[in-house]
């Protein structure tokens, strides 16, 4: 029972064990599972954004688009182009100013600014690119003549009836106007975020931003940073930065040169950690009560009925004293079990009784098959006695003797018969008899002779039978 003590209270132990290591996988876990959690919100928020960014790219796209279709089906003079670009700022409020220049020099926009006299506008850089350009052109950000704002232009180029470039038409946005679009989009995302302009060989210009804890050159940092290492795009990098950890998603912006950075701190998440922290605390601690607890009931009753179980059964000696029974306890735990053992006693001790006596009836029956067995081994050895003479007389007989079976086939000649017909058990043995030694065309009254003689007839007759050589024998 001590054993058994012991190996409960190991159970326990290895239980507890397994419990406080389950508790540390479970803050492991926690931990995984906040950093997930926070790059899951970043890579969705800024999913986000960046569908809201596109989406606005593709509408102002679209826009400028239809105006390009526009002004190439419709034969419009000067007066009803300009007023057609005016309804066009009436309805598109995040454009500033509309206008459409063609290949001769002429010029029309959607306000009243004059452009000087020595300004032609088939040589500015948005005319230039886009002329030559079946696709709609997004310039870099660029001081206004007009405003003095940074501005972007979005243009595309005009075809006539006949398919020929003509001219193109164009529309400013003004870089504080997206500033405070994007900052209203940035309100859906717990992120920080940077939008700038990466053309290939021209720099680099910041268009929109939303940072506080990191600065632009730093999200910019990021971003080139991983691009050369990994050339990745559109995907989330865990990044530390003043001592603090982080992730900073990238994506670029479809149909321009355009990237979306956006940054989010693990701190931002710190309440969440606190409180898993706490939970994991308050795991180990009622892990150990309650453990506590069953190692208590565990040990009252369990152990002690256990080892007073084990004291009343180790006294139990069925050969010596059958009629011992186990002392039953009203508050005993298994009392249960004690009734069932001393049930078993009972009827050990009813089979003790029973098999004194089958074991007299046992001595009794062994003297009988003992005797039994005498009778068998002399009739055996009579059999074997009678079975040496019968082959003594069948071997040594002058007489020509051949045994058959059912079937008349031979299973044996003596050495009278060899001598007599010729024939060895060898040439014979397997072959019909009659065949043999009668092998005339009707040898049947020689068969009926052999078969009356099989079925226990004595037969006394004469005849003639054939030795090997055909020589006939009377």
């Amino acid at each position: 029972m001590n054993r058994i003590t012991r190996r409960l209270t190991l159970y326990l132990a290895i239980i507890l064990l397994i419990v406080v290591l389950a508790v540390q996988y479970n803050v492991f876990s926690s931990r995984n599972y906040i950093n997930s959690k926070v790059e899951n919100q970043l890579s969705m928020s800024s999913e986000i954004m960046h569908q809201e960014v596109e989406n606005w790219v593709r509408e102002t796209e679209r826009v400028v688009s239809d105006l390009s279709r526009s002004v190439s089906y419709f034969n419009w003079d000067h007066d009803q182009l300009n007023d057609y670009l005016l309804e066009m700022v009436e309805s598109h409020p995040e454009f500033t100013v509309f206008y459409y220049a063609d290949k001769s020099g002429l010029f029309i926009i959607s306000n009243d600014w004059q452009p000087p006299s020595h300004w032609d506008m088939t040589t500015r850089p948005w005319y230039v690119t886009t002329i030559n350009s079946d696709e709609l052109t997004i310039t870099k950000p660029y001081l206004d003549a007009m405003t003095g704002e940074t501005i972007v232009t979005f243009s595309k180029a005009v075809s006539n009836q006949n398919g020929e470039t003509v001219g193109v038409v164009a529309g400013d946005i003004s870089l504080l106007m997206m500033q405070k679009m994007f900052d209203a989009y940035a309100a859906i995302s717990s992120s920080e975020y940077i939008l700038f302009d990466e053309s290939v060989g021209k720099g680099l210009a910041v268009l929109a931003q939303g940072v506080d804890l990191v600065s632009g050159d730093v999200l910019i940092g990021w971003h080139k940073e991983f691009n050369d290492l990994h050339g990745m795009v559109a995907s989330n990098h865990k990044v530390d930065h003043k001592n603090e950890s982080g992730y900073f998603h990238q994506h670029p912006i479809a149909g321009t040169n355009w990237y979306m950075i956006n940054y989010s701190p693990l701190s931002a998440f710190a309440s969440i950690i606190k409180t898993n922290q706490w939970l994991n605390y308050l795991a180990y601690g009622l892990t150990i009560l309650v453990l506590g607890l069953f190692y208590n009931f565990h040990k009252k009753f369990i152990i002690k009925p256990l080892l007073s179980l084990g004291d009343k059964i180790s006294r139990i000696n069925v050969k010596n004293n059958p009629g011992y029974r186990l002392e039953l306890e009203n508050e005993d735990l298994f009392k249960p079990i004690l009734k069932s053992i001393n049930k078993i006693l009972r009827q050990v001790e009813r089979n003790m009784v029973a098999l004194e006596e089958d074991k007299e009836e046992m001595y009794a029956m062994n003297e009988e098959l003992e005797a039994t067995l005498q009778q068998i081994t002399a009739a055996e050895q009579e059999v074997k006695r009678q079975k040496l003479n019968f082959e003594a007389l069948f071997s040594n007989n002058q007489n020509a003797v051949a045994m058959v079976n059912a079937e008349h086939l031979v299973t044996n000649v003596n050495k009278a018969f060899t001598a007599l017909f010729g024939y060895t058990l060898d040439e014979i043995a397997g072959k019909n008899l009659d065949d043999i030694v009668a092998p005339s065309e009707d040898n049947n009254y020689a068969r009926a002779y052999t078969e009356g003689l099989l079925q226990g007839q004595v037969i006394k007759t004469e005849g003639v039978r054939y030795t090997k050589d055909l020589k006939p024998i009377e």
